[in-house]
């Protein structure tokens, strides 16, 4: 299965589970998760400068060298920047 960036607009976040020691994290959307592995950066924000919001407002990916960076901006005005190398869905 495959999910363009841009679907990612409005789907509800649930959460992001980080494992240290695999050097993953899977993001847990309603209905979808994503996978990212061998993980070496992780930055969250939750001020909620827009007020609160569980959706995401956009996505974007870019790559630096042979790293992958996932940036999704919550429509709460917050950020998660995910440094990555590879990824994959569980539906």
């Amino acid at each position: 299965m495959y999910i363009h960036i841009n679907e990612l607009h409005d789907k509800t976040f649930l959460g992001i589970d980080f494992d240290w020691k695999k050097a993953t994290i899977e993001i847990k959307l309603l209905n979808i998760s994503i996978l990212l592995f061998e993980v070496s950066g992780f930055q969250v924000e939750r001020q909620l400068p827009w007020g609160f919001s569980n959706s995401i407002n956009s996505a974007k990916i870019s790559r630096v060298s042979e790293n992958q960076i996932l940036e999704l901006e919550m429509q709460s005005g917050d950020k998660i920047i995910i440094t990555f190398k590879t990824s994959n869905l569980i539906s």
